[in-house]
């Protein structure tokens, strides 16, 4: 794709005062914003998995004596996933940027106070946000260049993946279960639940489905809506991404409730497929570009906004402390690129990867 130039924006560019710019574009993503997403720190994404390497207690006799060869230890593990990094660039052209900025109209082509450039960035948030979305799924961390560590890669009942291999370390496997969408009852999702629960003594938080299984789970409710609008999860609120919340779905997002876990209806979801999710257990880390200036607290912000501004820019008191209070989410960063002739470029990007820390804590339901 070249520069967006004056040409590509005329057309819509109005001169009188009309509604601003409408988006045909599907734009719904959901794990994003259900997922807890954290900090993440150095050259990759590191954990210790612990895995059954002693033996359960028994009974014993009184004044038994022991030592070093009656002793039995859980093993640990290192686990690793590479960073993914996403991103995308919009360019404008001087001649289009100064039309755009000198219009009565400029939101008419989604100029952000009067610019351009700003508004075709903000464009390309929403499509990280989707590529995103679809990689939550479908990414390999094992590609080049790396992508995001997907759920059809991790929750998975076999496969060597964040280094540990499950022939070895049998707990490393996710419940997987098969069936035909056509037969679906009730009892079949239970089933799936207590085989979740066996493995890792849990049951699911909620269960993202594409749009056919999720209309065939609405079917079995004859008598009254199943709808709800809340996602409760176990973790993923406050700075570090540890407290309790529950998640409020956004326009364009559905749930149903079977025996109390959600089902949300995802469209990035592995066709036929439902998985089964323990947010304790999963997280979306990334390599924020705010965390050093939120450490340094008003000064460091301001500064920031000054040097994109051009000028000194001091933030109210309220907006400073709302975006240190805010919940951690995915923050992108933003690149002006060096100029080149009649035209600016902005790039974004995100670099995250996903912590995968208990794979039995997970299930994935495929349908025939």
């Amino acid at each position: 794709m070249a520069s967006t130039a004056q040409a590509d924006v005329a057309a819509a560019l109005s001169l009188v005062m009309r509604p601003r710019i409408e988006s045909q574009i599907n734009n719904v993503a959901v794990l994003p914003y259900i997922l807890p997403i954290t900090r993440g720190e150095g050259k990759s994404v590191n954990w210790t998995a612990k895995f059954t390497g002693a033996a359960n207690a028994t009974a014993s006799t009184e004044g038994v004596a022991r030592s070093s060869t009656d002793a039995d230890d859980e093993i640990s593990v290192p686990a690793t996933l590479p960073w993914a990094q996403y991103d995308k660039t919009s360019s404008v052209t001087d001649l289009a940027q100064a039309a755009a900025g000198s219009n009565y109209n400029p939101e008419s082509i989604q100029a952000i106070g009067n610019d351009l450039l700003a508004g075709l960035a903000g464009d390309q948030a929403m499509r990280l946000a989707l590529g995103i979305a679809t990689d939550c799924y479908a990414g390999n961390d094992g590609a080049s260049p790396p992508q995001l560590a997907g759920a059809a890669r991790i929750i998975d009942s076999s496969g060597t993946v964040c280094g540990i291999n499950p022939s070895t370390f049998t707990e490393w496997a996710s419940v997987e279960d098969t069936g035909a969408l056509a037969a679906v009852t009730f009892d079949v999702v239970r089933n799936w639940f207590t085989n979740i629960y066996n493995a890792c003594g849990m049951m699911p938080e909620f269960v993202t489905c594409p749009s056919n299984v999720f209309n065939a789970l609405r079917a079995l409710y004859s008598d009254f809506d199943p709808s709800v609008r809340e996602v409760s999860t176990s973790r993923g609120g406050g700075m570090d991404g540890r407290e309790p919340r529950a998640v409020k779905l956004a326009a364009g997002m559905r749930a149903i409730e079977i025996d109390q876990v959600p089902f949300v209806l995802d469209r990035h979801c592995t066709a036929n497929t439902m998985y089964a999710w323990n947010t304790q257990f999963v997280e979306i880390q990334q390599l924020d570009p705010l965390a050093s200036l939120l450490a340094q607290g008003p000064e460091g912000l301001n500064d920031l906004f000054s040097r994109i501004a051009g000028r000194t820019v001091t933030l109210p008191r309220q907006d400073i402390e709302g975006m240190m209070a805010r919940s951690a989410g995915l923050r992108p960063h933003l690149n002006l690129l060096g100029k080149r002739g009649l035209s600016n470029e902005a790039n974004i990007a995100v670099f995250a990867q996903f912590k995968w820390s208990r794979r039995n804590a997970f299930g994935k339901y495929t349908f025939a």
